[in-house]
């Protein structure tokens, strides 16, 4: 008896690590293009699926499956002790029981690599859009910078706001039924986006935002359910951009920086003005930030010239932050980090903000500045 469950054990113990290996050996010998070509489609009619399948329930379907995962694992451990206790080879019981949340844990790993970890390797949006992206001007990152302060200023009216002069948009349900609009538009003037049909984002409960907040999250796309979740209870200014964001993981744009670019594109396409707005908002953050440490005078000069209503949006986002600084927002910053090194994101964390190159190339593209000094990376 428990030779055969000891034999069991290895089996399990060997069955998992395979399926660790296999995702690896698949993009190994796969290249890029492939990847591109064949998996990403597979892997958006996935998420499509899975989405259609999970938007049956009105909430987040992955929440709910995640705390019946954290029950049953707590529920199996607490069983296995017991077990060990009461039997004379404790050993082979603990055996058993690691080879089990193993094996498991694996195939969690196996199926989410196979059903979308693997777009992290194909190519980079930046050639699927046949972008020039290079090492560009301290003035190309400015003139950039500076168009999103005209766009942010000349749109800053149309969006909702409170009493408070911040932006308020109101029922979560009716913002995020608009989200597929500006992805519609995105798909029919992009072919790198072809075959791309998102769903609607799902608002998390009070209880799981107020944790991701304190974490430093705003929002997350589970591929097992293809859902992509937000965190409500962030300042509205935010909320549009990261629901594109979220959106661009299910349509298989894996990288951070990315998903960042993706979502700035279906935020412009957008009708809704909220939309737009939060997508310059969070594109001028993203670029002044990289612009203050290259010229500190010329990114408050542009700072300065932003409407009244868009500083009033980006100090309530300051404000928001500021109260969950803290240990467990480190925590969360790490593990963040951790997996995106783990799925060979060497910039880890810091390639979310990497998407100014994309934002400069996209301005140069669309204004043809001569002026502009670009060194071409590929």
């Amino acid at each position: 008896m428990e030779k055969n469950e000891l034999k069991k054990s290895f089996v399990r113990i060997i069955i998992a690590v395979v399926l660790v290996l296999l995702p690896a050996l698949v993009h190994n010998i796969a290249s890029a293009a492939w990847i591109s070509s064949s998996f990403k489609p597979v892997s958006r009619y996935a998420s499509r699926a899975l989405s259609t399948l999970s938007g049956l329930f009105p909430f987040s379907l992955a929440e709910i499956l995640l705390y019946l995962l954290i029950l049953g694992t707590l529920f199996y451990i607490i069983f296995t002790i017991v077990t060990v206790i009461r039997r004379k080879k404790p050993a082979v019981q603990l055996l058993s029981c690691v080879s089990r949340i193993a094996l498991t844990a694996c195939c969690l790993v196996f199926v989410f690599n196979m059903l979308w970890g693997l777009n992290y390797f194909s190519l980079s949006l930046a050639e699927e859009l046949n972008m020039d992206v290079g090492r560009y001007s301290v003035e190309a990152l400015s003139l950039t910078t500076a168009s999103f302060v005209e766009e942010l200023n000349a749109i800053a009216g149309e969006v909702p706001r409170d009493h408070n002069g911040v932006s308020s948009y109101g029922d979560f349900k009716e913002l995020s039924a608009k989200a597929a609009d500006g992805w519609d538009n995105l798909v029919r003037s992009s072919g790198a986006f072809r075959n791309v049909r998102v769903s609607r984002p799902k608002p998390l409960t009070p209880m799981a935002g107020e944790f991701m907040s304190r974490t430093g999250i705003t929002g997350i796309y589970i591929p097992f359910t293809g859902e992509a979740n937000i965190n409500a209870g962030v300042p509205d200014s935010s909320i549009p951009f990261t629901m594109m964001h979220e959106l661009a993981h299910s349509a298989g744009v894996a990288p951070e920086n990315e998903a960042n670019f993706a979502a700035f594109l279906a935020c412009r396409e957008s009708p809704h003005p909220e939309f737009r707005y939060s997508g310059y908002l969070s594109a001028f953050i993203y670029s002044y930030n990289a612009l203050y440490k290259e010229d500190a005078e010329v990114a408050r000069e542009l700072l300065n010239r932003l409407d009244e209503r868009v500083l009033a949006d980006i100090r309530y986002r300051s404000e928001y932050w500021k109260k969950y600084e803290g240990e467990l927002q480190n925590v969360g910053t790490k593990v963040n980090n951790t997996y995106l090194m783990a799925m060979r994101q060497t910039s880890g964390v810091k390639s979310y903000g990497m998407v100014v190159d994309l934002l400069i190339a996209d301005y140069v593209a669309r204004n043809g500045n001569p002026d502009v000094d670009i060194e071409p990376v590929y």
